[in-house]
């Protein structure tokens, strides 16, 4: 079995509820969603330090992020293709006392207005075929180079962006498309696993 195998059986959708707690939270994960493992968390810190204005996460699964946001101050909204995870973003949120608004949407394409700071966590295993909540395609990037294309749109001429990397899809890229549109990137998050890096990346004009 292959790594990405391996990290394939480990992100698939919950069959059972499960729960967990983070920054003082407690979250339940409802079948068909995501369980949050360390890429979710890595991103929900760094949105805790960084997010500011109004919040826009694209894929915001149990709702982690987009409430961690809120708590962080921000005016947040969540965004997912899957229905069952933003009704479950709307459980956790209400159970946390935190205000979020959650809507489905695939990618950008019912999102109005701009937003200070987008987020997501793409999916980014090289994989096809499989559920597009983990799988990027054959390089990992199908989702990744599609947001690139469209995020700068929806974001405030002094907004900034915030994306989990990993480098089984090749960081450097992604660094260079935001660099062409205007902004400053660095890594703020970098966590080494026996079978990739993760990195969190901000983008800042």
């Amino acid at each position: 079995m292959t790594k990405v195998e391996e990290q394939i059986i480990g992100a698939q959708p919950l069959r059972r509820e499960a729960r967990f707690e983070w920054g003082g939270m407690s979250f339940t994960v409802k079948p068909g969603v995501y369980l949050p493992a360390e890429d979710s968390f890595m991103l929900a810190e760094a949105v805790s330090k960084h997010a500011r204005g109004r919040f826009l996460e694209i894929g915001c699964g149990c709702g982690l992020t987009t409430i961690a946001a809120a708590k962080a101050g921000c005016e947040a909204t969540g965004v997912d293709v899957n229905p069952k995870a933003v009704e479950n973003a709307r459980l956790n949120a209400e159970a946390n006392g935190v205000s979020c608004e959650f809507y489905v949407s695939n990618l950008f394409s019912r999102v109005k207005g701009r937003f200070d700071t987008i987020a997501m966590n793409p999916p980014y295993l090289p994989a096809s075929g499989e559920d597009i909540a983990w799988a990027g395609g054959r390089t990992g990037r199908k989702l990744t180079d599609r947001f690139l294309k469209q995020f700068d749109r929806f974001l405030t001429p002094k907004g900034h962006v915030i994306l989990l990397h990993s480098d089984l899809s090749d960081s450097g890229q992604t660094a260079i498309a935001l660099e062409k549109l205007g902004f400053k990137v660095r890594k703020v998050a970098q966590k080494e696993f026996f079978f990739e890096r993760l990195y969190v990346l901000l983008g800042e004009r």
